[in-house]
Order: structure tokens, then C-alpha cells, then sequence
């Protein structure tokens, strides 16, 4: 088994943890991987980093304005050329045998996506108390232990069931961050670009193109509760705007489908997505007041 996987990595400011991330991809026991890491406009010492890994490592960088994750990720997608695909954040990390697991099951089945379970963790880096007790707080109430765990069974899926089987469950994860992907079969699947919460679109249309999905329950990935980040900071219009977004294109996706089953699912997706879009507005208003 040798097949070619592309990793993707977006950056913008993570000089603290881009470190811990590269090491963590340079450590799989799956070696056949390209790295490609984008950086969004760093104002930060991160290119350097990221140039210090490229004196010995293949790792291909390219530098944009500062536009979003989004487009950050898009652009690692056009420049992927491995069989698959995965994203990883930049402050985040991998367990060593991420790659292998993920591969290795997608290539005996036969697959189109392979998804896994992460865990959270509070920043390590912080020497600030307070800030780490905020933080642990956070991860306790705005978290469940089982946030990244999707209990689903061990079994080959089309997308749009799994999909529905998850929705029915309550666990539909949209993380990209937790699934590889044949590139060729999602090639012209894209995130809207420079909103937040575009992983739920790009997910939802990833799982309704009904390739052969399968959830293993390994935990692969470690997801790091830091300040200042999407999750953790106060929700704004551009969290609604996002969401809004979001809709349309879940609604483009539903006109595009004829698929009665399906069609029902995606409704749901964007029944879930303008609740979430409503408990943002009620946060705003709420600190408003």
C-alpha cells in the first residue's frame, strides 16, 4: 500500500502550535504523504517556521492574503495531487498512526471517506491560571466528553445514509478535520469562501454525493481549546452571516437533488443550521443587554 495522500494544513498565527502540528504529521507511521500548508496572511513568525521545516522536509508552502479558512483550504485542494485527502488545523495534532488507520481502512473497503473520532484538550501552553481555568471551564459546559465521538456502526454506508443515521442520532460532526477523502471522487466540492462555519456545507455536500463512507471509532485527533479561537470567542453577526451562508448553499445543494431521501435530509441539516443560527442571535442579544 503506497497510495499518495495530501495533507492539507491552512495557517494564520499559530506560531505558538504550528510546531507541534507539523511534527505530529511528520511523525505517522503512514509515510507516503505531501504536506501542503497555506499561509493566510500570517503577522506572525509562522512562515518562518513553517520555511525552517522546509530546509529538510518536502513540504510545499504557499502564501496568500489574508482571506479565511476557507480559502485557505480550497487552495490545498487545488493543489493536492495524492488519492486522498486530509485537513489538519495548524493548532492542532495528530496521533501516529492517523494516516495508517485511516488508509489502510479506506483502501481494504474500498472507500470514498473515512471518518474518525478526536478528543478535546485545553491548551498546554498557557502559563496564564486564569486563562487555563477559563478555558477548562469551557471545555467542561460548552463541551461533552463525547463532542468528537460519533457511536456509529462499524459498516460500509453511501453518504446520504450515513448522513441520515447521524442526524438521527444527533451526531452529525461537520469537522473537516475529522475524515479523509477521495480527492478524485469530491474534486470539484468546495468551501464557501471567507465565512465561518463553512465546515457544515462542505460536509453535508461531501455525504449527499453518496460515495462509500465508513466511521472507524479510533481517536486520531487531538483538537486544542484555546483562546481567542472560532469556538471559544463570543458569537458575533459574522457567526449568523456564516450560518446564512451556509443556508444558501445547502439550499443550492437541495434544488440540485432529486433524490426525495436526500432532499429530506439536507431539510433537516438546514433545520438544524438556522437553530444554531438562532442561538447565536439570542447570545448577541443577550450581550446586549
Amino acid at each position: 500500500m503506497s497510495v499518495l495522500v495530501s495533507v492539507v494544513i491552512p495557517v494564520y498565527n499559530s506560531q505558538s502550535y504550528i510546531s507541534d502540528c507539523i511534527n505530529s504529521v511528520l511523525a505517522q507511521t503512514y509515510p507516503h504523504f505531501e504536506v501542503i500548508a497555506i499561509d493566510d496572511g500570517s503577522t506572525d513568525s509562522s512562515v518562518d517556521i513553517l520555511k525552517s521545516f522546509q530546509k529538510s522536509q518536502n513540504i510545499k508552502l504557499l502564501q496568500i492574503e489574508n482571506s479565511g479558512q476557507s480559502v485557505a483550504r480550497n487552495l490545498g485542494i487545488e493543489h493536492a495531487k495524492g488519492k486522498y485527502l486530509i485537513f489538519i488545523d495548524s493548532d492542532d495534532c495528530w496521533k501516529n498512526n492517523t494516516l495508517n488507520v485511516v488508509v489502510s481502512l479506506a483502501e481494504k473497503k474500498q472507500l470514498d471517506m473515512v471518518l474518525f473520532d478526536g478528543e478535546s484538550f485545553v491548551d498546554d501552553k498557557i502559563i496564564d491560571e486564569q486563562t487555563t481555568e477559563l478555558l477548562s471551564a469551557y471545555l467542561t459546559k460548552g463541551f461533552k466528553p463525547d463532542t468528537y465521538v460519533r457511536n456509529a456502526p462499524e459498516e460500509v454506508f453511501n453518504g446520504g445514509d450515513f448522513l441520515a443515521h447521524q442526524m438521527d442520532n444527533n451526531k452529525f460532526i461537520a469537522s473537516p478535520v475529522l475524515y479523509l477523502y477521495k480527492l478524485e471522487k469530491f474534486r470539484n466540492i468546495r468551501f464557501v469562501p471567507s465565512i465561518i462555519h463553512e465546515d457544515n456545507a462542505f460536509t453535508m455536500e461531501l455525504l449527499v454525493k453518496n460515495g462509500k463512507v465508513m466511521a472507524t471509532p479510533n481517536n486520531l485527533y487531538r483538537r486544542r481549546i484555546r483562546q481567542n479561537s472560532i469556538m471559544t470567542s463570543p458569537k458575533t453577526m459574522r457567526n449568523v452571516n456564516g450560518h446564512l451562508a451556509v443556508l444558501k448553499r445547502m439550499a443550492e445543494v437541495f434544488c440540485e437533488t432529486e433524490d426525495a431521501d436526500i432532499k429530506s435530509t439536507i431539510n433537516r441539516v438546514m433545520r438544524m443550521t438556522l437553530a444554531n443560527c438562532a442561538r447565536c442571535l439570542k447570545q448577541i442579544d443577550g450581550d446586549l443587554s
